[in-house]
């Protein structure tokens, strides 16, 4: 009877809906109340109900006004970032170095993960290179694209990623990172390279920008290259990377990927969110089996071992051995050779060194002229050392090119003989040599030992 009397209300106008209710009232037998009484008591009925019936339109139009942003809050966008780091001077991904298989292993997992859940879509994938800012700009942009290009072709062979929108940045200089690893550590001089690095903060992230130069240019000059030296040894190899950045979208609920270890706190640089992992491990110590083409050339057979002993120290020891003549007995150049050798590398990619070695050289020399030299009664030989300088240039993980140069000075005992078969003594001398004892162009080959480089 009421949800009658209330529909009659709502259909019908104020007054129809009041004298309505009067009238039914009076006519069930109600005439206990008079017949104003009744209207009065009608209307204030009325106006409760069309005040409830109110409210809830109210609350219908608040609910249809909210009702996108209860949809958008459903949606949810996140930026999950990869990293592998290179070689210095190389853009090729090696999965040996570092911890790049670890991370390309996840970057796996991740886009399986979201393969199978069916409320997770990777809408995009961005990929940027990196490099650290020491060399020459062209070299370092060059360098940051073909990394960049290097991740991306790697993983487009190897994942699902044809419907993913995929751009490519053109290259990174990242000298806001290394004034956060600069903060961090307790370089010499480090708040003058921090007051350098903050000095123009809008040219920090151009790649074709002066200031860049200029920065680098100012922390060369700092404590007379000692504090750059230390900045090249620990926070330099930090910035040579290469990133994946996918945003995904998720629907109700976002998509929980497991982090890998190596991520950091990020810092927002542009776009995207392109924080840095922190440093590589420690690499292991390394043994090197070597041979010299210069001696090769001259048909002596020669090998060498290298052995590091920690980040900047290493003993060498190569031998070299020639028995034979040169097509006659009046042309050969027997020898036996030992120099051992100490190394110290300036740098933490083990690229130039400085050496003092001896040398021990027993030898047999003639060049087809007509007196053969000889150590005196052929156990004299010649003693002595000097110092050397070199470069290594690796060309993967395990080989190497070097280039070295050596001088000396050896006391030498010697004989001269007629210069045939047998031939008769003609003198005995001794002398002080002083010279070039060493031009080599070895390769060498890479056994990693176990330990690390400190």
């Amino acid at each position: 009877m009421c949800n009658k009397l209330s529909i009659s209300f709502l259909q019908n106008g104020g007054v129809i809906a009041i004298f309505t209710f009067a009238f039914t009232l009076r006519t069930m037998g109600y005439k206990r109340f008079g017949t104003l009484e009744m209207i009065y008591h009608g209307a204030h009925i009325y106006i409760s109900i069309l005040a409830t019936h109110m409210c809830r339109k109210l609350m219908a139009l608040c609910l249809w006004l909210m009702l996108p942003l209860v949809s958008q809050a459903q949606t949810t966008q996140q930026i999950h970032r990869f990293s592998v780091q290179y070689v210095v001077n190389l853009t090729n991904i090696d999965t040996t170095y570092a911890d790049n298989a670890e991370q390309l292993k996840w970057i796996e997992r991740f886009v399986r993960m979201v393969e199978r859940d069916t409320t997770t879509t990777i809408t995009s994938v961005h990929f940027y290179g990196a490099a650290s800012p020491e060399g020459p700009m062209r070299l370092n942009e060059r360098l940051s694209i073909e990394r960049a290009k290097a991740l991306h072709q790697y993983l487009e062979q190897r994942l699902p990623l044809d419907s993913v929108v995929i751009t490519t940045a053109t290259s990174f200089m990242p000298l806001d990172e290394m004034r956060r690893l600069v903060e961090n550590s307790n370089v010499e001089g480090k708040e003058d390279v921090l007051e350098i690095l903050r000095s123009d903060t809008a040219g920090i992230m151009s790649h074709h920008g002066i200031a860049t130069l200029e920065c680098i240019a100012a922390i060369r000059r700092l404590n007379g290259g000692r504090t750059y030296r230390k900045l090249a040894e620990h926070i330099l190899p930090q910035m040579r990377e290469a990133y994946a950045v996918f945003v995904t979208v998720s629907q109700p609920q976002p998509l929980i990927v497991p982090t890998p270890p190596a991520f950091v706190a990020p810092e927002v640089n542009s776009a995207f969110d392109l924080s840095f992992p922190p440093p590589p491990k420690q690499q292991p110590l390394r043994l090197f089996v070597k041979t010299n083409l210069v001696e090769a050339a001259l048909a002596i057979a020669n090998i060498g071992v290298e052995l590091e002993l920690s980040r900047h120290w290493s003993v060498a020891l190569p031998l070299s051995y020639s028995c034979w003549d040169y097509f006659s007995e009046t042309t050969k150049f027997r020898t036996f050779a030992l120099r051992p050798e100490v190394r110290y590398w300036w740098d933490d990619e083990a690229r130039w060194f400085v050496g003092a070695h001896l040398g021990i050289v027993y030898y047999n020399i003639a060049t087809g002229g007509s007196l053969r030299t000889q150590d005196r009664e052929g156990n004299s030989p010649a003693l002595g050392g000097g110092l050397s300088v070199g470069y290594r240039l690796p060309i993967d993980k395990h080989w190497h090119v070097e280039f070295a140069l050596g001088a000396g000075a050896y006391a030498i005992d010697y004989d001269r003989f007629v210069n045939e078969k047998n031939g008769p003594l003609v003198t005995t001398n001794k002398r002080t040599y002083v010279g070039i004892d060493n031009a080599s162009i070895t390769f060498s080959y890479a056994i990693d030992m176990g330990g690390s480089r400190r």
